[in-house]
């Protein structure tokens, strides 16, 4: 289903290297910024991390049952 690229104007010079300008180093260049993009995440992910709060408490099973009896209460 893919044909070629379409007729491009030869007097058009853009200093990006052209219309379908792919350089010789392109691999490893996708590579350096691959891996520079997975290593800032993992800093940003692990700082959140030791900074994150969650301020979910454990509670004894009386507070929780009396809880569940006020519940079921309410309900009738």
């Amino acid at each position: 289903m893919s044909g070629g690229h379409f007729p491009s104007p030869k007097h058009v010079w853009a200093p990006t290297g052209g219309w379908w300008f792919t350089p010789k180093n392109y691999k490893s260049n996708v590579l350096l910024i691959g891996s520079s993009a997975a290593l800032f995440s993992l800093v940003v992910f692990q700082l959140c991390r030791g900074i994150e709060h969650n301020p979910k408490e454990e509670y004894p099973e009386q507070v929780i049952d009396r809880w569940n009896k006020a519940a079921a209460s309410g309900l009738k």
